[in-house]
């Protein structure tokens, strides 16, 4: 068996209209705050830290807060990568750890830790850190990029060619110009650009104007045509597109006339050309300007206007940033506004962005946390994240007409839901069965076709009632074993009251329980005969698709 994460493919994303920005007073909702002081500057946060100044020294603020991490006693900084900072004293640049202690020896300057080495410099040149920040490759090179894939470029008297981690050439060509390896490619430009493998060996001829690379694909453009080289060296060529960006989640703008489209790794068109411009995929949405209108596309094409938006950047996947003529904004992935009327914005991670405002640089929080939701009627506090996420997965659209989400959902509804689930997964549809006689509800007669529900020995179903908790565990274990998915155990834990569950449902609680999909009260009680809440119903399918185990097939499509 395939032991991997279960997720389902989000296949619909609900954006509603954000307002236009009009003053440069910032205007925050009810879900967004500034966390901590202020700051003459401060850099978007990286790996739960960002860069701040306060006169003329630099320090870090943890991002969850906005409290001091590290004091602000450094000329310059650089962004935390892989668990460390390269910063600058008067001695030079050394590198220190997220306790703020000094982890090498300090050099005339130093590079961002990547793929486990970092690029420094001394008197004699350019050579790379490693394990423990000991100088593993000497400095002896006129210039030095990144490691990346276990590969970096490196450039002597003769032109930039390609090392390993030990220091061994690849090749012995020198480029005038040489980027990072991606997978098993990278680009070179010895007067115009070309593909090389890891065995040094130039897969394309050097003739194209321009070259980029990312996730394992370089993309050429030239004069009369675009091409895709994969990594198996394999190349695709495009008379039909006039440009064409680099890959983004599997997805690469091309330009096709004088509008933008995307293709897919494999070639083909998946989003028509219709934008007037079109940007990189980030967590599953991408920028973009159609008839003049900025903004941003999902990866089925769904296209959400922003009136009177300049520029849309940074989306972290939970929130992104917007720059109307005048200010600039921080919207939520759902595109409400978290923040208006603010004079910069400089990325972001997670729901927390670095922003100007008169006063000077603030932290903000630009919590995705509602207090109500139109689209959610009546749901609990701590249910509205989950079932927004469940939302965009097209899970809930059976009961989208749900005036009570925090109320009993029917075994009606269940089966509805939980159809809905097993047909996102499995993308099959089953045919409705004959098998009650008080029900022709379609989602309980396929319910009942595929095994996850039964009747009550006379023939029904009883689609009106409660769904009680360990009804629904026993209908979550069926699906799962239609899916052929076992749920990893993730504790060895059970329910206080596991006396009290039925015979019939025992197993299904326990597997459910243990591997956190149903989670007891706060006393630990799982309440088998307590009746299911709508939110909760969904909410436990939604984590259901999270859940760590095994799949005994490839499920999802």
């Amino acid at each position: 068996m395939l032991r991997k994460r279960f997720i389902a493919l989000i296949l619909a994303l609900t954006i509603l209209s954000l307002p236009s920005a009009s003053a440069l007073t910032p205007v925050l909702d009810s879900g967004a705050r500034f966390v901590g002081g202020t700051f003459d500057e401060l850099r978007a946060p990286s790996e739960g830290f960002c860069a701040c100044r306060s006169g003329d020294r630099w320090g870090f603020v943890d991002a969850s807060d906005g409290s001091t991490a590290i004091d602000a006693v450094y000329l310059e900084v650089r962004d935390f990568h892989g668990g460390a900072a390269a910063v600058k004293t008067s001695d030079g640049w050394h590198f220190i750890n997220r306790f703020g202690a000094a982890v090498s020896d300090s050099y005339a300057d130093a590079r961002d830790l990547s793929d486990g080495h970092a690029a420094v410099r001394s008197a004699d040149g350019w050579g790379y850190l490693g394990d423990g920040f000991a100088l593993v490759i000497g400095c002896e090179y006129a210039d030095a990029r990144d490691f990346s894939d276990g590969i970096a470029a490196v450039r002597d008297e003769n032109g930039w060619f390609f090392i390993d981690k030990n220091g061994h050439s690849l090749t012995d060509a020198r480029f005038a110009e040489a980027g990072d390896f991606t997978g098993e490619l990278a680009v070179v430009k010895d007067g115009a650009y070309g593909v090389i493998n890891r065995a040094g060996e130039l897969v394309t001829d050097l003739d194209w104007t321009e070259a980029s690379a990312a996730e394992g694909i370089v993309t050429l453009r030239g004069s009369d045509a675009c091409a895709i080289v994969d990594g198996d060296g394999r190349v695709r060529y495009y008379a039909g597109f006039a440009d064409i960006g680099e890959f983004s989640e599997g997805l690469a703008a091309v330009k096709i006339r004088d509008r933008w489209g995307f293709i897919d790794t494999d070639g083909e068109l998946v989003i028509p050309a219709v934008y007037d411009e079109a940007d990189e995929f980030s967590n599953g949405l991408a920028a973009a300007v159609r008839a003049g209108t900025p903004g941003v596309i999902n990866r089925q094409g769904g296209f959400t206007p922003l009136g009177g938006a300049v520029e849309i950047d940074d989306y972290t996947g939970a929130a992104f940033a917007i720059e109307f003529s005048g200010s600039s904004a921080v919207a939520r992935a759902d595109i409400t506004y978290a923040a208006l009327g603010l004079n910069e914005v400089d990325g972001g991670e997670g729901d927390r962005f670095a922003v100007r405002t008169d006063d000077g640089w603030r932290l903000l929080s630009a919590s995705s946390r509602v207090l109500q939701n139109a689209q959610f009627p009546h749901a609990s506090t701590w249910a509205a994240d989950e079932l927004r996420q469940a939302g965009k997965l097209a899970l809930l659209d059976p009961l989208i007409d749900l005036d009570n989400w925090s109320g009993d959902i029917t075994r009606a509804e269940f089966c509805a839901i939980a159809v809905r689930f097993y047909e996102l997964v499995s993308g099959e549809s089953p045919a409705p069965s004959e098998a009650f006689l008080d029900s022709s509800d379609p989602s309980v007669l396929k319910a009942a076709a595929i095994g996850l529900v039964g009747g009550d020995g006379d023939g029904n179903f009883r689609p009106s009632d409660p769904l009680t908790r360990e009804e629904a565990a026993t209908v979550l274990c069926r699906l799962c074993r239609l899916i052929g998915f076992t749920p990893e155990r993730l504790t060895d834990g059970s329910p206080s009251d596991m006396d009290s569950v039925s015979g019939w449902a025992a197993d299904a609680v326990l597997e459910l329980y243990r591997a956190e999909v149903f989670r007891g009260d706060e006393l630990s009680a799982f309440r088998p005969s307590g009746h299911f809440s709508a939110e909760a119903a969904a909410i436990t399918l939604y984590r259901l698709l999270h859940t760590p185990g095994e799949i005994e097939k490839e499920a999802v499509k």
